[in-house]
């Protein structure tokens, strides 16, 4: 089976069409329908932020989109398309080159806007779940620029999605999208959007999975990180091949995993690592807590 949504019958060209807008609502979802199904249904939010650069205490967001919407637990069906919110942020500073060339975006564009963060938390505040493609980058953003911590169940459509199970070895967005068969202009947030909600309307071609119950259910899964404290220095490759993260304040590699799958690796750090009996840490991380700043 074909990863190519827009894969030709004969096998040698591939169509790939600009995002129209037109979301992929089940032509069975009426008003009755939605009413007889609402213990089913969730409410979710998409956000995507642009911003002046990498460092959430430092730098500042620029851009935000959020649309809510509705959607079928069990099934992944999008339901509606609620309210949605986009506007731009002066930093109050020159934005760089750089940031003009990822974003597109000027100084002159974001003169004299401000956006209206007592409409984000509102938004965000009434949903089940908030979705972000790169929870751990726009979550800290976000929280920073409120002055709180939102209480709501963050997800990650980069993470909590097993991309390479379905057969895609890359997870950016633009790629992942042109996959199943469209495309929309990428690095502004309104457009990155509508380009995740799109994407998470479709199922797995194996399962049958909708892409949005898959991320429901990772999200709500609990988590634990895995700090190898004390491994030995010339276990740093393995460390890092497995994916462990340095970090230098705590002097340690961590590495967070569903909670499920911790006796599995706390086997692999013995056999690999300590060679003998683990004497790291787990740290267990409320589900609430999720793609939080470290």
């Amino acid at each position: 089976m074909s990863l190519w949504k827009g894969l030709s019958q004969d096998g040698q060209t591939i169509t790939i069409r600009r995002f129209n807008g037109q979301f992929n609502i089940p032509s069975f979802v009426t008003p009755q329908w939605i009413l007889e199904n609402r213990a089913d249904l969730g409410t979710a939010a998409v956000v995507d932020v642009e911003t002046t650069g990498l460092d959430h205490k430092s730098d500042r967001v620029i851009e935000i989109a959020v649309r809510t919407v509705k959607f079928h637990k069990g099934k992944g069906d999008l339901v509606s398309i609620d309210e949605s919110y986009s506007e731009l942020q002066d930093p109050g500073f020159p934005i760089s080159a750089d940031t003009t060339e990822i974003t597109g975006l000027t100084d002159q564009d974001l003169k004299g806007h401000n956006i209206d963060w007592a409409q984000v938390k509102t938004l965000l505040n009434r949903c089940d779940l908030i979705i972000a493609h790169n929870a751990g980058f726009d979550r800290p953003f976000i929280e920073r620029e409120l002055g709180e911590k939102i209480s709501k169940v963050w997800a990650c459509s980069w993470k909590q999605i097993d991309w390479a199970e379905k057969g895609y070895d890359i997870k950016q967005l633009g790629l992942l999208c042109a996959y199943h068969g469209f495309f929309t202009d990428a690095h502004r947030a309104l457009n990155d959007v509508n380009a995740l909600l799109n994407l998470l309307s479709f199922s797995a071609a194996e399962t049958g999975t909708g892409y949005l119950t898959e991320l429901f259910v990772n999200a709500n899964r609990s988590q634990v990180k895995v700090v190898a404290s004390g491994s030995p220095f010339e276990s740093k490759d393995a460390l890092k091949s497995q994916g462990y993260r340095w970090n230098p304040e705590g002097r340690s590699w961590s590495k967070v995993l569903y909670t499920d799958l911790v006796p599995k690796e706390v086997e692999w750090l013995e056999t690999e690592v300590y060679k003998g009996k683990f004497t790291g840490r787990l740290v267990a991380i409320p589900t609430l807590d999720q793609f939080q700043a470290e």
